[in-house]
């Protein structure tokens, strides 16, 4: 089963400031990371379920790096709702809501 993703607008910003951060630093790194989403991206429409963390958001931590996407599943309509890239060292109470 394959499900389509969809990037929340707040959670489509967070990303957009993440590789701008990455890109300050090092192009090779933001390249990585766009390919670190990709794959959570591809995993999460084959598999999407990974365990709950917060209320009824699930969590992906993205490989490589100190960034989780926060998600809600939508099974009747086979999508995946990405809410947040968060950034682990954050503050739990900044979870998405």
């Amino acid at each position: 089963m394959v499900y389509k993703i969809i990037i929340s607008l707040s959670a489509e910003e967070e990303i957009d400031a993440v590789i701008d951060y990455y890109q300050g630093i090092s192009s090779n790194i933001s390249r990585k990371f766009v390919t670190g989403l990709q794959d959570a991206y591809q995993i999460l429409g084959s598999n999407p379920y990974f365990r709950l963390r917060y209320k009824n958001f699930r969590a992906l931590p993205i490989k490589g790096f100190p960034l989780m996407l926060f998600y809600t599943i939508k099974e009747n309509k086979q999508e995946i709702i990405i809410y947040s890239c968060f950034h682990i060292s954050k503050n739990p109470q900044r979870y998405p809501k």
